[in-house]
């Protein structure tokens, strides 16, 4: 499948999070149609491994979505623990970006909840709930 890019303008949610003693800094962009389109993920100080990892994770995740895979099918494929929960960073922040998104999973299913639902029209006229500038 092409790549289908996003538009040059575009609106972008931010958020942090810790995991494993990191704090995090995500920051994503959807499609038109509600579907993630892609995320940067960044963590502790800068060239950091973790750093690294995180960032290299959120480019190669923003060009599968962007070449069709979706949220859900990669959070599926991502590593979890024991207890199902998400085992690294970008899974973290997938699972924060679903939750966002206002799954109509409720908790006690298995598996994650689903991200490429399309809004509805109260989250398209008030927008991502962590929207805030760089």
């Amino acid at each position: 499948m092409p790549r289908e890019r996003l538009p040059a303008r575009r609106g972008t949610a931010t958020f942090t999070f810790f995991h494993d003693g990191i704090e995090y800094r995500v920051q994503y962009s959807l499609y038109a149609d509600g579907r993630l389109g892609e995320i940067f993920l960044n963590g502790g100080k800068l060239d950091t491994q973790a750093d690294i990892l995180a960032r290299d994770c959120a480019i190669a995740a923003s060009l599968a979505f962007q070449c069709g895979c979706t949220a859900d099918a990669l959070r599926a494929a991502l590593t979890r623990t024991g207890l199902g929960g998400p085992a690294g960073p970008l899974a973290v922040a997938l699972d924060i970006i679903a939750a966002d998104r206002g799954s109509a999973r409720v908790a006690s299913e298995p598996g994650p909840p689903p991200i490429d639902t399309p809004p509805t029209a109260a989250e398209t006229a008030a927008g991502p709930a962590h929207e805030a500038a760089l």
